[in-house]
């Protein structure tokens, strides 16, 4: 197996400077434009971030494929792959809150090989690689040994859809989810992914993602003792081409104690 301690320290290096970036201009009232989907936005510390990542990249690993959220699938046809979020939750940060994080990963052969999201407000670096165990600023991070679901903080991320079955679908997961937790809390970014992964929050759902949205968490929450799958308790799989790879993937994290209950739920409120 390869040892992943030298993509590692890169991938600090990347986190935290990008993270500076961020916070230079944190605060400040954004003027930002939309994606081909008017609920995605982009700010220029989102475009700032991410050249500042992928120049780090093709210094180190020329030959690397990359995929950025902004910039799109550059195809080096490698085994390894880099997933690059400049800023997950640029909502939140182009109006001044604080919930957003810089997230990266490597692929070796569509598997994550290392990966390491980092929250610049609270100077949070979460960082694993293949087998090494979750570290959160240099130290190890386990999720709880039990959970019970009736007495656990659960966050669902969700955002409006012109697909108005989906919207019902959601909203009925969240008022069953909210009759069987004991509260419901969401920031609709990479902090809700890290504060599973580190057990904070029993679990988190997402059923619309990218690649770059999960792809970095997946490595985190598995080596702090998660388990990680789709919304219908299947294998999340990142083999992606340049003409798939901004398809959707649903995103659940949780405690192994509540999982399984969880996409029970999920799937009892399926439309017939």
């Amino acid at each position: 197996m390869e040892d992943p301690k030298e993509y590692l320290s890169l991938i600090e290096a990347m986190l935290r400077s990008s993270g500076k970036i961020a916070m230079e201009r944190f605060g400040e009232v954004f003027t930002y434009k939309t994606k081909q989907d008017p609920r995605q936005v982009v700010t220029e510390v989102d475009l700032a971030s991410e050249k500042q990542i992928i120049d780090a990249i093709r210094t180190s690993y020329p030959t690397h494929t990359i995929i950025a959220e902004e910039s799109g699938f550059s195809d080096k046809n490698s085994p390894y792959t880099w997933i690059i979020d400049p800023i997950d939750g640029t909502s939140n940060y182009s109006r001044g809150l604080p919930w957003f994080g810089v997230m990266i990963a490597l692929l070796k052969d569509s598997l994550p090989l290392a990966a390491g999201i980092f929250l610049p407000v609270t100077n949070e670096l979460y960082i694993a690689g293949r087998g090494t165990g979750l570290l959160k600023n240099g130290k190890p991070v386990r999720i709880p040994d039990e959970a019970l679901l009736q007495r656990s903080l659960v966050s669902y991320c969700i955002t409006s859809s012109d697909d108005q079955a989906l919207n019902a679908f959601e909203a009925r997961i969240v008022e069953r989810l909210a009759a069987k937790v004991l509260s419901v809390r969401t920031t609709n970014s990479a902090l809700d992914y890290v504060y599973a992964a580190e057990g904070k929050l029993a679990a988190t759902i997402n059923l619309e993602n990218k690649i770059w949205d999960i792809a970095p968490v997946i490595l985190l929450a598995k080596e702090a003792g998660c388990i990680v799958t789709d919304s219908d308790g299947g294998e999340l799989a990142l083999r992606v081409t340049k003409e798939t790879y901004v398809k959707n993937f649903s995103l659940v994290i949780a405690h192994p104690q509540v999982h399984k209950a969880l996409i029970e739920l999920i799937a009892a409120n399926k439309a017939p």
